[in-house]
């Protein structure tokens, strides 16, 4: 997305209290920070939104995400990173599913 103006990019900002970004290719690209992210995320800290970042990559769990951030020098906690497993799993604890898959 593009901004016009200064005053396009301030709407957005005063309008949204919750940002979420996807992680390969939005914030990094292979083990490269992309430019620019940093900053942008400090930004919205400082004005107190709330920064969640999610991943259909499902074959990491929450915390090698974690430590992948760590890695890049990124400062998220755990419990702001949601992957399709880790959503999947908590969907179905909430919904009281109990029971093994099996192979067939």
């Amino acid at each position: 997305m593009e901004f016009a103006t200064t005053d396009d990019m301030e709407g957005m900002l005063a309008r949204y209290d919750c940002w979420v970004f996807d992680c390969d290719g939005t914030l990094w690209k292979g083990n490269q920070v992309i430019s620019g992210v940093r900053e942008a995320l400090q930004m919205l800290r400082d004005q107190g939104k709330q920064v969640l970042f999610v991943t259909n990559n499902s074959m990491k769990s929450r915390k090698s995400f974690k430590k992948k951030f760590d890695d890049l020098n990124l400062p998220v906690a755990l419990e702001e990173i949601y992957s399709s497993s880790y959503s999947a799993a908590a969907y179905l604890q909430s919904v009281g599913f109990s029971k093994k898959a099996s192979k067939g």
